[in-house]
């Protein structure tokens, strides 16, 4: 039985460095925010803070990670932060990372509440992590409206709840569907197909959509989306690749880099990615997928056309 797309946080660091965008490299400043020659009016337009929820193990951080990534590519001004106690994932791939002080819950709560205030009153987008089980998420969902207060600064509030075909994984997001607090939130409901056994990647989660509160979420505006497996999730995590990295077969810092196989099946899943998010396009314009599908298909076009000219030269 073969699982994946939960893989533990760990894992040496590497940087995104792609040739053939510039905005790839060097263009962050001490609050983990990319920068590049944007277009400030059409980044203000999709000014989102999101946050990826669901248990331990869910996927949150593949999301997160992906989320950055998509953003560092586009060259969109994406603050990324992680206030997971527990574990640390997005500094394994991407620095520099925000993050509180220390792991006290007053440390946690005095950085997360500085993070969202810079959010509301700046421009471009956020991330936050709080990993699974934080205190301090559900101590400032009960304090303040959150979704309301990011609607009246005009920001997108973004939850990203992350489940596995496991009644556990929807019971610990439907008190959150139904927050008061989150009521002006715009919910993604993403089935993490890495956690299911092959070949039973839809069928595994039928009876679990079927609950009263995911439905009703859906009902209220919330969207569904299915997030293929990615087999070498746990390999990409322990080297410390980012996702384009790995599909291009690039080494990390100490070498190592996935086989030619784990790198096209890897290659294979960020192009399915566009198709799979398709219904939170129009909510993912601060991280879109595409243009890292297409930054990777021409580097592997660059790549095929140097092996063709060596085989041919003289």
């Amino acid at each position: 039985m073969t699982k994946n797309n939960g893989a533990a946080k760990s894992g040496a660091a590497t940087q995104i460095s792609d040739p053939a965008a510039a905005r790839l490299n060097g263009k962050f400043d001490g609050m983990g925010v990319a920068r590049d020659d944007f277009d400030l009016k059409e980044d203000l337009l999709s000014s989102t803070c999101a946050i990826p929820h669901g248990r331990g193990k869910s996927g949150k951080t593949l999301v997160s990670r992906l989320m950055v990534e998509c953003a560092m590519v586009a060259g969109r001004p994406l603050s990324f932060s992680d206030a997971d106690r527990a574990n640390a994932g997005l500094k394994d791939v991407h620095k520099p990372v925000d993050g509180p002080e220390s792991a006290s819950l007053q440390d946690l709560r005095t950085f997360v509440q500085r993070k969202l205030e810079t959010q509301l009153e700046g421009n471009g987008s956020s991330l936050i992590d709080f990993g699974a089980g934080n205190p301090v998420f559900e101590g400032i969902l009960d304090e303040v409206d959150l979704s309301g207060l990011m609607r009246d600064y005009g920001k997108q509030l973004l939850i990203f709840s992350m489940i596995g075909p496991a009644r556990g994984d929807v019971s610990y997001i439907e008190p959150y569907l139904n927050h008061p607090s989150l009521a002006s939130a715009d919910f993604v409901i993403c089935c993490n197909e890495g956690l299911t056994d092959p070949g039973r990647e839809i069928s595994a989660f039928d009876p679990y959509l079927e609950t009263q509160q995911i439905r009703a979420a859906l009902e209220r505006g919330g969207r569904l989306v299915r997030l293929p497996r990615l087999t070498s999730a746990e390999q990409i995590e322990t080297l410390g690749l980012t996702y384009l990295d790995a599909a291009l077969g690039r080494p990390n810092a100490n070498g190592r880099c996935l086989a030619p196989f784990a790198a096209a099946a890897t290659a294979k899943w960020l192009r399915a990615l566009p198709k799979a998010f398709a219904p939170i396009a129009d909510w993912m314009s601060f991280a879109p997928i595409g243009d890292l599908v297409a930054v990777l298909d021409r580097e592997l076009a660059a790549k095929a056309a140097a092996r063709s000219h060596w085989r041919v030269a003289p």
